[in-house]
């Protein structure tokens, strides 16, 4: 297994180990306390997502085109979008009793972890020996989509722990149609 492999699979286990029960959330600084351990291992997972990005970026093992280096920039700029998501938390205003806030963020956790899952899966197909050509054809699509889709779930859980209105209003609303500038090359799989 390799060394990033590893990282990524330690990462991965304090991830789930840091998934706030929200029965303990009865202040405003438990609620601190255990928001910063599960965004601090989240931060962690996308750092080692932006690093493997950055190597392959800096050290590829052939020469990357334009529009290799563009669409490997396309996608740190979606990891930042995560990190701002992330550092958003405010004071909480969350209701430790409401049954049906701790519900809406357990569903809101549970996209994170199943978005997270996958964008591991897609980066795990990532191979810098062979060079950054098949992976940004086959999945960079996939991983930019599960960026984007990670940073609204933690918007939403951010307005949820702020008792700002439950409903994502961004859930439902069309997409914006991605620029030509703004995707990354190649064909997803659905």
């Amino acid at each position: 297994m390799s060394a990033s492999a590893t990282i990524v699979s330690s990462d991965l286990v304090e991830l789930f180990d840091t998934v706030p029960d929200y029965q303990d959330y009865s202040s405003p600084e438990s609620i601190k306390d255990f928001e910063a351990d599960y965004r601090i291992a989240l931060g962690r997972l996308a750092k080692g997502w932006g690093d493997q990005l950055l190597d392959l970026a800096e050290h590829p093992s052939v020469p990357l085109s334009h529009e290799d280096a563009q669409a490997i920039d396309t996608l740190l700029e979606r990891i930042s979008e995560v990190f701002e998501q992330l550092n958003a938390f405010r004071a909480p205003a969350f209701d430790p009793n409401s049954e049906v806030g701790r519900q809406r963020l357990q569903v809101s956790d549970g996209q994170i972890l199943h978005t997270v899952e996958s964008a591991i899966g897609d980066l795990s197909h990532l191979n810098p020996a062979s060079g950054p050509c098949q992976w940004l054809d086959a999945h960079a699509g996939d991983f930019q989509r599960r960026l984007r889709r990670l940073s609204r779930e933690l918007r939403r859980r951010n307005r949820l722990l702020r008792g700002l209105d439950s409903s994502d209003s961004t859930r439902h609303a069309p997409r914006p149609k991605s620029r030509p500038q703004d995707s990354p090359r190649g064909r997803s799989k659905r």
